[in-house]
């Protein structure tokens, strides 16, 4: 089985080490993709964002709390988005355990919707990060690897 991506790093903190998904042939992991998109970058929830990422590494951890399930049959409490208030941003992520944080994509939610499952922009990136939570679960699982072997 090939897992069709790597995982780059993207911060070393006191809490919490944060990865990204870099598929291959992508010159750019999906983290990069999501910073660099000029109307993500240029909303006024990215600040509110980006301190929460920071301190999810620096200083509170990979809690619970600070996650909300997107599995869109939320069996999969490990496919979540960063929870940082009531804003119009979606990064998601795959919360592995409560050192490890896989970030995705992610956009802009629209405010004539309710549910990111109504934005076809965001249905994408939420479904690559799944994908690739089952692709590298099942790799893991075939391999006999443990995630530390990958990063």
């Amino acid at each position: 089985m090939k897992l069709g991506f790597r995982l780059v790093r993207i911060k070393f903190g006191r809490k919490a080490k944060i990865y990204s998904i870099q598929y291959d042939g992508e010159e750019n992991h999906e983290f990069h993709k999501f910073v660099t998109d000029p109307e993500v970058r240029d909303h006024p929830d990215f600040e509110a964002l980006r301190k929460k990422i920071k301190e999810l590494y620096d200083k509170r951890g990979l809690l619970l709390q600070y996650f909300r399930p997107e599995d869109e049959k939320s069996v999969h409490s490990e496919i979540c988005r960063i929870d940082y208030g009531v804003g119009y941003l979606r990064l998601f992520c795959i919360r592995w355990d409560d050192n490890l944080l896989i970030l995705g994509g992610g956009g802009v939610k629209p405010n004539d919707i309710r549910f990111w499952q109504e934005s076809p922009e965001l249905s994408v990136e939420a479904r690559k990060v799944a994908d690739a939570f089952h692709r590298l679960k099942g790799y893991l699982e075939e391999s006999g690897l443990t995630i530390e072997d990958l990063l």
